[in-house]
This record gives C-alpha cells, sequence and structure tokens, in this order.
C-alpha cells in the first residue's frame, strides 16, 4: 500500500478513541509468477514530523505471463502511531499489488490492510472501457462494483513517468494528467503531475540526495517526489506531514520513535451545556492550501456558514457552525419511502464496512421498524437502539464494520455510525457516514476532536449522532466529508489538518437559553448573518 492511501487509514484511527494495537498477521502475496527481472527496488523509512515511525519497502519487476511481457509494482508498509488524545498506540500495515503493461497503463490491482482484529482485501481488474473492483472485509463476501471508464485516460505514477520521459519531458513546467483508480473509495480520481526540474535535496539522516522532482495532485493530496532515472522516489514529502526517505536498510528489530498526532485539540472556551449550541464562531487558523484539484478546507452547507481571510494579520478559515434540529410540527415521510432519486437511493444499498443485508442485522431492523410508517420514529429507534447496545470502550479493531461492531457489542463513535447506517438502511432508510470536527465539553474541560457521525434521508438529509444519541444537532460539527464509497471529496481535508497542527478558536457563541458571549478581540467577518454583541452572562467560562 503506497503511503499516500495510508493517510485514509490513519485519519479514520483519528475518529475513534480510543484504540487498540494491531493484531499481527500474515501479508498474502499473489501466486508465484514466472522468473523475473526486477526493474528497480528501494526501502524507505517513514517521517512524521522528523520522527521516524515506520518503513515502506517497494520494488518493481518484469515477467513474463501468458506470452505477455508485464510489469509488477510491490509496495510493503509498516507505521506505528501514538495519539495524544489518549496514550493509545496504533499499528498500520499495507500490502499492494500492481500488474501493468509495459507502458504502465494498470492490467490488475490488489491490496490487502490490517486493522486491528479486521482485514479488508481489495482487488481491482482494469477492463477496455470499465475497471471490476472487489472489495472484502473479514469473512463476509465480496463487494463488487463496476466503474465506467470510457473515454477516459487509465493510468498509473509509472505509466506517467515512462511517458514523460520518452518524450524527453522530464523538465521543468511539463504537466501530463490522466485518471486513476482509488481503490480505497471505489472511485476514479484525476491525478496531475507537474515537472519542477532537477533539484538537490537534504534527508534527514543529512544525506544530500539528487534527481528530478515532480509535484502531483491526486483527491485532495500533494505530493512532491525526488526521483531517479527509474521514476521510484529517494525522498517525498506527502500531506499531512509525512515524508519518506530512501534507506539502504530496513533494521530487523526496527523500533518507531514517538511521535502523537493530534485527535483533538484543547479549547479554552468552555461551554458548560454544548447540546444546547444555536450558533457559534470559530476560527481556524490555516495557511491556505488549495488550488487546482484540492477543495478549501471548510466549504458552506447545512453545519456551517464559512468565509475564508488573508491578511496581515494571519489567514485561515472563519466558520458559523449552525444547529439543525427538526421542527415541532415535521412531517417525515412514511415507510416504505418512495420515488427516492438516484443521489438519493445509492445510499441504500450494503457497502463492505455496512453489511445492511447481514441477516442478524435485517433482523434488528425489522423489529425496529416493526409495524411504524413514520421514517422519523424508525431513524429514533435505530438510533436509541444504537446508542445503548454499544459499549462505549475501543475493540481490537481502530474503524470496525457494523457487523463486527455489532458482535463485540462496543466501539466508538466510527462503529457507532457504521452500525447504525447499516440497520437504518435494512429499515429502508437511506442513510450515510459523515467525518469532520466535534466540539464537546465535560465539566472545566472542552475540546475540539476528529469524530464520525451519520446522516439519515427523511424527506432531507437529517445528522444523526449515536454516539450521543442526538438526532439533529447543536452548532458543534465541522462536516469534512461523506466517509461512504463513491465520495471522495474532503477526504484529503483530514490529513491536511494534521499537517498544519490545526488549533481551533472559538469567538462567540448563543445557546438555546439565550447565553451569548463573543470575544473581545474577535475578528470581523461577514457571515450570512452578524451575530450581535452580548454581554456575557452565567454559564461558561474561559
Amino acid at each position: 500500500m503506497r503511503l499516500t492511501h495510508a493517510l485514509s487509514l490513519i485519519a479514520l484511527m483519528l475518529l475513534a478513541m480510543p484504540l487498540a494495537l494491531a493484531q499481527e498477521k500474515p501479508v498474502e502475496k499473489p501466486a508465484a509468477k514466472s522468473e523475473s527481472k526486477s526493474l528497480a527496488a528501494r526501502n524507505f523509512f517513514v517521517y512524521y514530523s522528523g520522527s521516524c515511525i515506520g518503513w515502506q519497502k517497494s520494488e518493481r519487476n518484469q515477467f513474463e505471463r501468458d506470452g505477455k511481457t508485464l510489469v509488477s509494482e510491490h509496495d510493503n508498509l509498516y507505521v506505528k502511531i501514538i495519539r495524544n488524545l489518549d496514550g493509545q498506540a496504533f499499528e498500520i500495515k499495507g500490502d499492494e499489488w500492481m500488474t501493468m503493461n509495459t507502458d504502465g497503463t494498470p492490467v490488475s490491482q490488489s491490496s490487502t490492510s490490517f486493522d486491528g482484529g479486521q482485514v479488508t482485501k481489495r482487488e481491482a481488474t482494469f477492463n477496455a472501457d470499465s475497471i471490476s473492483v472487489s472489495e472484502t472485509v473479514g469473512s463476509d463476501p465480496a463487494r463488487k462494483a463496476t466503474l465506467d471508464t470510457k473515454g477516459k485516460t487509465i493510468g498509473t505514477g509509472y505509466w506517467a513517468f515512462t511517458k514523460l520521459k520518452a518524450e524527453d519531458r522530464l523538465k521543468k513546467g511539463e504537466t501530463i494528467s490522466f485518471t486513476k483508480l482509488d481503490m480505497d473509495n471505489q472511485a476514479l480520481e484525476q491525478e496531475t503531475w507537474t515537472v519542477s526540474g532537477s533539484v538537490t535535496r537534504k534527508t534527514t539522516a543529512g544525506k544530500v540526495v539528487e534527481g528530478v522532482e515532480i509535484v502531483t495532485v491526486s483527491g485532495g493530496h500533494v505530493s512532491r517526489n525526488v526521483v531517479d532515472d527509474s521514476g521510484m522516489p529517494v525522498v517525498a514529502s506527502l500531506t499531512g506531514g509525512f515524508s519518506l526517505e530512501a534507506t539502504e536498510k530496513i533494521p530487523e528489530d526496527f523500533k518507531p520513535e514517538p511521535v502523537e498526532i493530534a485527535s483533538a485539540m484543547t479549547s479554552k472556551i468552555v461551554v458548560k451545556d454544548c447540546f444546547k449550541l444555536t450558533t457559534m464562531d470559530i476560527l481556524i487558523p490555516f495557511k491556505h492550501d488549495d488550488t487546482d484539484g484540492i477543495e478549501p478546507l471548510c466549504e458552506s452547507n447545512s453545519y456551517h456558514d464559512v468565509v475564508k481571510y488573508d491578511d496581515d494579520k494571519g489567514s485561515g478559515y472563519g466558520l458559523r457552525l449552525k444547529a439543525f434540529k427538526l421542527p415541532a410540527d415535521f412531517k417525515a415521510p412514511a415507510l416504505p419511502l418512495k420515488d427516492l432519486t438516484d443521489d438519493v437511493k445509492r445510499y441504500t444499498t450494503p457497502t463492505a464496512i455496512c453489511q445492511s443485508d447481514d441477516a442478524d442485522l435485517m433482523k434488528e431492523a425489522a423489529r425496529l421498524s416493526k409495524d411504524e410508517t413514520d421514517s422519523r420514529k424508525v431513524a429514533e429507534n435505530v438510533m436509541r437502539w444504537v446508542y445503548k447496545y454499544l459499549k462505549k470502550v475501543s475493540g481490537d479493531t481502530g474503524s470496525a464494520s457494523a457487523k463486527q461492531a455489532y458482535n463485540e457489542k462496543q466501539g466508538d463513535c466510527t462503529e457507532h455510525a457504521a452500525l447504525f447506517v447499516a440497520v437504518a438502511r435494512a429499515a429502508g432508510l437511506p442513510a450515510r457516514q459523515m467525518g469532520g470536527m466535534v466540539y464537546l465539553s465535560q465539566g472545566s474541560q472542552a475540546l475540539f476532536g476528529y469524530h464520525a457521525w451519520a446522516e439519515v434521508w427523511l424527506g432531507q438529509w437529517v445528522p444523526v449522532d449515536a454516539t450521543v444519541n442526538e438526532l439533529g444537532t447543536s452548532a458543534r460539527y465541522v462536516m469534512y466529508e461523506i466517509s461512504e464509497p463513491g465520495d471522495t471529496a474532503g477526504s484529503s481535508r483530514i490529513s491536511r489538518s494534521i499537517g498544519q497542527k490545526i488549533k481551533p478558536q472559538i469567538d462567540a457563541y448563543e445557546t438555546e437559553g439565550g447565553t451569548k458571549w463573543r470575544r473581545k478581540d474577535a475578528r470581523e467577518l461577514k457571515f450570512a448573518i452578524k451575530p450581535e454583541t452580548p454581554e456575557k452572562k452565567e454559564g461558561e467560562s474561559k
């Protein structure tokens, strides 16, 4: 598994709290091929903020199969990180294979990733005008999908490098774009390479390396790769503060250096009843990095209005977080739901993580929806059941599937979201997983933490957080992404936030009881609705 793909796993790990270590399992390799010829091989150390946290082994070989010359790439990855929220350590292990034609066009691809007690396998076959993709979690049946590639140039990194080199275009300013498979998300992504020219870089170990620097943009992720004549990197700087640096050998007794990744950020402003927030203005200081192919860190939606700022005092995003509560006279559509549009209907089918066709989960859904036609009441029944059913501790898996969470009867926000979505879909309700940040206070402490929750379709998308038993939300959520197969928008936002070590700051808020507060030196931003400037009342502290 390439490290850029592992960043999405790291993001998922940060959503769960606490988290257990991955279990040691053997990596399965494809069936043996005929004699192969080595084209390139390299070992890398993986760094985060200057600390060595893992390794990657990469190799490229040429071989013959059925009278045809093919090229294979194999990446084996190990990363270990300690989370600062609770001191829990977690490991990520990945193994990825890709088979290509000699020009780098893909033939097949497979990966195996290890997340605690859960093993996920993905396979893809590249056809003339389509890609067949399958995903298997644990012992569940494979989930299959077909992606239409007609009219698209499907490539790989090796294809792009080979083409640039053959055309003598490894020169400053040259660019090349192609469509690639994001196997983790079962989606097609546009990737663009821009050649920066010949460069010299100094590694963390002090070694001077030379090569051609290529900047790649794909799925919101940016990497700067210094490659040698084979196209394999010698150093690479990746989204989120991660990097790869070539090394002669990976020690047998490799021990990762301790490093902490901020999965939660302490807030100086404590709102004692955060579940009654109607609005909250926050600042996220951030060095703007959005360009072509990279969306802004935050966008206006039903969770918040967003203003981007950049002046002599700094840059970042101002957000007005909004509550989403259903009115007392809200009329939910009757079950079974009818006339669903395609963009909603797609969230009614089972996935590898949300097994809504599982017999046990279908049985629970039938029990929770029995003789009930009000879709809102069914959604509330499912939410309350998930809240009560799952013990609020993590299992062996950082991001367990719905069925694994059901079997273990415990989990954190990711497991609550997955189980709610699966059972809601089994009950006939479109539902989807969400990812982002949430504000939470308890006693004299408060924080912003990375979080997962869900949305359910009740004639409109309604937030559901089964972790806290809440249908509809108070003004404390920052939405980054829809965490479902096929949805790639926002998938890089958590890793970009990690890389810049963001620290959200509260500037103003208002609660249902009329309590209002605004920081004296709050930045003046023009949101859709300008807040009043109230006096501080009882119920909050700094």
